[in-house]
């Protein structure tokens, strides 16, 4: 039994912890089609392999970009891969730098932001940092360095609590 009209599938269920930063965004996560959270993309998105169209439906009374093609990708068929990699912790970093970069490349891009709504995004990522690297750094690696300082003191102030000892990743 699918869990929300919305995340109709497991691979939805998995994919929808790194794509709820997408609603604030130009991007379409799918809603309004049969496969809500496993697309990705947004009218006119270069090097984009999938087409869907968003419609109004039982579990979308309005999707983004509603009634417009848009281009993107099917994220069900990374995630097998990312998973067996071990780096499905990056694929919403990924995700967001390829989209976004792909709305830079658009004649949309040159006139509208991509994060648009930007307070929002920042609600959603616990402030504006995430926003201020993915506009700077643009590497997946590169913003994660910049949080490794915060990871590790985050680390030691919690091996006080712990009743066993972790193995640190």
């Amino acid at each position: 039994m699918a869990p929300s009209p919305n995340l109709p599938s497991p691979a939805a269920v998995q994919l929808y912890p790194h794509l709820v930063l997408l609603e604030a965004t130009v991007a379409s996560v799918g809603r309004g089609t049969a496969e809500p959270f496993t697309l990705v993309g947004f009218p006119g998105m270069p090097r984009a392999v999938h087409r869907f169209t968003p419609e109004p439906n039982a579990a979308s009374k309005y999707p983004k970009h509603a009634g417009q093609a848009c281009t993107g990708f099917q994220l069900h068929r990374r995630l097998g891969a990312w998973q067996a990699q071990g780096a499905d912790s990056r694929l919403h970093l990924e995700v967001m730098l390829e989209l976004l970069d792909g709305w830079r490349n658009t004649p949309a891009g040159d006139q509208s932001p991509f994060f648009d709504r930007p307070e929002f995004f920042d609600k959603l990522a616990g402030g504006p940092a995430l926003r201020t690297a993915l506009d700077e750094a643009g590497q997946p690696g590169r913003i994660e360095d910049l949080w490794q300082e915060e990871r590790e003191a985050f680390l030691e102030r919690r091996s006080r609590y712990l009743r066993y000892p972790s193995r640190r990743p």
